[in-house]
């Protein structure tokens, strides 16, 4: 039975284990983008020398392969009462780990975990686009299928 990585009791595992999934993912060229590469605050909260080690990894072979990363709006949704504004920052987006993917020039693209597909519209929008301005972001808007499978 699959265990989400944030019901492990041990969190130093789970982000190791996270942090290969998503690698082996990505060069996996099955996907287009990381979906929500700093997912792991939920269970990992603390911005420490293992979690910056993890999230250069992830951010390395997604510019090996040249794979955007998704800033997702899905946790600013749930955390922002007025959807335009917080009081706190989200657990993800996470500012110190989007201001090393700035650093890599890796690309990033937008994402909003659309379980819904009104979230598309219904999104803070206005938020994330100064987030990616903020943190100096090389935003895409459009991704081409590059791959082919064989």
């Amino acid at each position: 039975t699959p265990i989400f990585y944030g019901q492990m009791k041990d969190e130093h595992l789970a982000l190791e284990m996270y942090t290969n999934d998503i690698i082996a993912g990505i060069h996996s060229r099955l996907f287009l983008y990381v979906c929500h590469p700093d997912l792991f605050r939920e269970w990992y909260p603390t911005w420490d020398d293992f979690a910056i080690k993890c999230a250069k990894r992830i951010i390395e072979a997604a510019k090996e392969e040249d794979i955007p990363l998704e800033v997702n709006l899905g946790c600013i949704r749930w955390e922002s009462a007025d959807k335009g504004s917080l009081e706190e920052e989200p657990t993800y987006p996470y500012g110190p780990f989007w201001d090393l993917v700035s650093e890599s020039g890796n690309r990033v693209i937008c994402g909003v975990d659309s379980h819904c597909p009104d979230h598309l519209v219904h999104s803070p929008w206005e938020w994330v686009e100064e987030f990616i301005k903020n943190h100096h972001l090389n935003y895409v808007n459009r991704l081409e299928i590059k791959h082919s499978i064989k």
